[in-house]
């Protein structure tokens, strides 16, 4: 079922209509020269995703924890190089729209202002975010000379003030 792996049909957001054709990996004997390929394939797991088409599981830094697009491990190959399989290769982000009303029709995805309400929201989710990594000590927060959690928090601030933010509240 594809519709857990990535979202379809998504209006100009090519990124995001995986076909589900990916390049596979057969078992080799490299034993021998040339090595002898096998009819045997690796399994390709695909992680789940979430209704903004990001992944699931894992650790989330403070980008996958507090998204402002989704971001894919592969892009699709274009026109002229097998047009529509995954080009693995590659990764892609779509960025989510700022409000409901700038949302492309057919974009299932939520607007930025669905997600946080505001500047004020998304700079406090960022925080929160950083805030439980430094807790669980998977982030530094500058006392042993490294910067990291001070860093997401600057970006979330200088982020704030990009032009695709200025719609929201």
């Amino acid at each position: 079922d594809l519709s857990a792996v990535a979202f379809t049909g998504v209006t100009g957001a090519p990124g995001l209509a995986f076909n589900g054709v990916y390049n596979t990996l057969t078992l080799n004997d490299y034993s021998v020269i040339p090595a002898v390929p096998s009819n045997k394939s690796y399994l390709v797991q695909l992680p789940t995703v979430n209704s903004q088409g990001n992944e699931i599981p894992g650790v989330k830094m403070p980008d996958s924890a507090v998204p402002l697009a989704t971001f894919t491990g592969y892009s699709l190959r274009k026109s002229g190089f097998v047009a529509g399989d995954q080009n693995g290769l590659n990764a892609s982000q779509l960025a989510f729209a700022a409000t409901d009303a700038s949302r492309q029709v057919g974009d299932p995805r939520p607007s930025i202002q669905t997600l946080y309400g505001s500047k004020a929201g998304y700079v406090a989710a960022v925080n929160q975010s950083v805030n439980d990594l430094v807790a669980r000590g998977l982030m530094l927060d500058g006392r042993f000379g490294a910067a990291d959690a001070a860093a997401y928090r600057n970006r979330a601030q200088a982020q704030i003030l990009q032009p695709g933010m200025a719609a929201l509240p």
